[in-house]
């Protein structure tokens, strides 16, 4: 781990230099260029931070990937802008997205105390049990959800590079294809305003230090951005207090990130971008032996060409590579002992796609778009298990390939000025090729089994249909509905895993796709910039879901269950597979509220019943709750904001009980967190802020195995920030 701390060092290093250095040189804020989903530089002011408040008037891009006015699209849309980041206690993108009801990840472990295959998005319940999530998570509008196994590397993004995240909360987005069929989540960076940049030192307890940086340039046609994040944090002890062993230890990353792009202007009508990101990170998790790391670089260039007064052409071409190793335990049940169980140490991945979008306004009320895009990934995993007498006995290598494949066509339709109709059409194809798994003997190098598995392509047509009426000048009302898919990612089709407590999860070469058919209707009401009130309904129906599925128990002594091999003492085996169905359903509310001047409040509820309702391989199932969705959830915000006073806000989250399981025997209570943050400005260029999460110190259950170990979120974190700008 030496070589991937220096590595992490020296990208901080670079990042701070880079802020520093970039604020110092004279020139004008960066120009919108080709490819990057910014605001165009006539976007309305009340999208640029200058109200928390939500706005019909505000553009966001992930509806229809292209730019469009809240009030003028059919789907349920939250914006968190610049200012909520600034102004939260959060200091991950999960945790700020947790303000959103509905949002979750595998389970409710701090970010810092998460594994990567723990950090899976899902939104209004379908999480379902499924470690790939049925989010698609998009950055500047190309899909970054790790390509082996759907999970997201949150901490690749420095969040002083973001301008505002949006979040589409059903498959009304699945335009953009694979993954879109519970939502979209697509995070915008920041569009420089002026030159300059920003320095941010903050400390506080559970040894914790983080630093970021921010700086830009412009000179004439040439833009460019850097930003750069270092998090140092021994965490905290994810064990519940009363049942920690001899073994337990804190659980915290060391990771740096950095962005950069360089975009340039050919002409008034031919832009150019490039980007690159580069991801370092370390991980302890718990237990002296346990430890991952993680080494990822990206890059993305593209072109945007006016064809003419009303059409655009946008190209898009990326590329991505990462190394992973992560090393797993077998815990003893008293907590004294741990063995060495998986030596994951090589666990390599490359992916490229691209995209290429024509867009025009015809017949001076239709705004059409049509496009195609296309994703290759190649991945493996080697790893030694078996361990006996102080020694690995089995070498197991995995991997395939997968390639996906989308061609679509959209039209919004402006019928007169109360209607606007959104519909589009989309064809998806999935093929998974080489897909293989061996196994080898250690001692004596010989083979033991070497599988080929053979090549599948499946084929799906998806569409969404949706209409907003005006009612009133400032009430609308909204329906859509809508049909997606999710391909199963190579992780699930080839990859075997286990989990603290000795669970065993097995994979499934034989996994189909999941899709899903959905309905939605909502009601949006406005007065003046004061009151916001948006209330929703929906329903989807996941058809052949993929499941974490229960085969057996091991009981109080260990031994082999197929197809999981041996379980230890304990532990359970559990196998991906199809179920026939599970549905979502549910009513959500917001409302927010200007009840004074710089005085905000927010309340949003969830209520979100989610059940499987097929299940031929194991009919008790049928009739349970979906694993790890709450059927309730309520937050609570706060904010009063004076820039010559102080800004402070508050944030509580109440998220109701829910299970671990799909048997629904391991049940995870209800809790409430409560979060804040102040600020107080110290002249123009220095500020100084306290940031608090979980203010009450609140013990509450994340996780909870067959053998009742219990681990929970995070506790009590403060920390300590002085912020200099340029």
């Amino acid at each position: 781990m030496n070589g991937i701390l220096s590595r992490v060092l020296a990208s901080w290093t670079v990042a701070v230099l880079a802020a520093v250095g970039l604020a110092t040189v004279p020139g004008c804020a960066v120009a919108q260029v080709a490819g990057d989903t910014r605001l165009p530089a006539d976007a309305p002011t009340n999208q640029r931070d200058t109200l928390t408040v939500t706005s019909v008037d505000a553009l966001v891009v992930t509806v229809t990937r292209r730019y469009n006015a809240v009030g003028d699209v059919p789907a349920d849309v939250s914006v968190i802008t610049r200012r909520v980041i600034e102004a939260s206690a959060a200091r991950t993108l999960p945790d700020l997205l947790r303000k959103i009801p509905g949002f979750t990840l595998r389970d409710y472990l701090g970010g810092n105390a998460a594994h990567a295959s723990r950090q899976a998005p899902a939104l209004r319940g379908l999480a379902g049990g499924s470690s790939a999530g049925r989010t698609l998570i998009l950055l500047d509008g190309v899909p970054v959800n790790d390509p082996w196994a759907g999970w997201v590397h949150w901490a690749r993004i420095p969040l002083d590079l973001v301008e505002r995240v949006e979040v589409v909360r059903s498959g009304g987005s699945g335009i953009w294809g694979n993954r879109a069929l519970g939502g979209v989540i697509n995070i915008v960076t920041r569009r420089p305003q002026e030159t300059g940049g920003q320095l941010t030192l903050s400390a506080g307890n559970l040894s914790t230090i983080q630093a970021t940086g921010s700086g830009t340039y412009k000179q004439e046609r040439v833009g460019v951005a850097l930003a750069g994040e270092f998090l140092d944090s021994e965490g905290y002890i994810a064990v519940r207090s009363d049942q920690r062993g001899p073994i337990d230890e804190p659980a915290g990353p060391v990771n740096g990130s950095l962005y950069g792009k360089f975009e340039y202007e050919v002409s008034s009508d031919v832009g150019l971008h490039l980007h690159a990101n580069y991801f370092n990170e370390s991980r302890d998790f718990g237990t002296p032996l346990r430890t991952t790391g993680t080494e990822l670089w990206y890059l993305r260039g593209g072109a945007t060409v006016s064809t003419s007064e009303l059409s655009e052409l946008e190209i898009i071409a990326f590329g991505s590579g990462q190394s992973f190793e992560s090393f797993f335990t077998t815990e003893a049940q008293d907590r004294e002992t741990e063995t060495p169980a998986l030596d994951q140490f090589d666990v390599p991945a490359v992916s490229a796609g691209g995209s290429v979008q024509w867009s025009t306004r015809a017949l001076s009320n239709h705004e059409l778009a049509a496009g195609a895009d296309v994703l290759w990934v190649d991945g493996e995993v080697n790893e030694d298990f078996f361990y006996l007498s102080g020694d690995f006995l089995r070498r197991r290598r995995v991997g395939g390939q997968q390639l996906l494949t989308g061609f679509y066509i959209q039209d919004l339709a402006r019928l007169g000025p109360k209607w606007n109709l959104l519909g589009s059409v989309r064809l998806d194809i999935a093929r998974n090729t080489n897909g293989f798994r061996k196994l080898t003997n250690l001692g004596d190098g010989s083979v033991l089994t070497d599988t080929a598995f053979a090549s599948l392509t499946e084929s799906t047509l998806n569409f969404s249909l949706g209409a907003k009426h005006d009612l009133a000048e400032r009430v609308s009302v909204r329906a859509q509905i809508h049909r997606a898919y999710r391909a199963p990612t190579l992780n699930e089709l080839y990859k075997p895993f286990r989990e603290p407590g000795n669970v065993i999860t097995e994979a499934n070469t034989d996994l189909a796709a999941e899709r899903t058919f959905g309905a939605e209707a909502g009601l949006d009401y406005a007065v003046g910039q004061s009151l916001f009130v948006r209330l929703t309904g929906f329903w989807t129906r996941v058809e052949n879901p993929v499941i974490e599925a229960t085969v057996e128990k091991a009981g109080d002594s260990g031994r082999p269950i197929a197809p999981c091999g041996f379980v230890p003492a304990g532990g359970v085996c559990r196998q991906r597979q199809n179920i026939e169905s599970l549905e979502s359903a549910g009513v959500e509310g917001k409302l927010e509220f200007y009840p004074a001047r710089n005085w905000l409040l927010i309340g949003s509820y969830l209520w979100n019943p989610t059940e499987i309702t097929g299940s031929s391989i194991n009919p008790e199932l049928e009739g349970n709750a979906s694993s790890r969705t709450p059927k309730q959830s309520l937050t609570l915000i706060s904010e009063y904001a004076n820039p010559k006073v102080l800004d402070v806000s508050l944030t509580g989250r109440w998220i109701g009980s829910r299970f671990e399981d799909d048997l629904n025997s391991l049940e995870l209570a209800s809790f409430f967190v409560l979060d804040g943050r102040i600020a107080r400005a110290i002249g123009p260029r220095l500020a100084v802020s306290l940031s608090v999460e979980n203010i009450f110190d609140t013990e509450y259950e994340a996780t909870r195995s067959t053998t009742g170990l219990v681990r929970i979120g995070a506790p009590r974190s403060v920390l300590a920030g002085l912020r200099l700008r340029f």
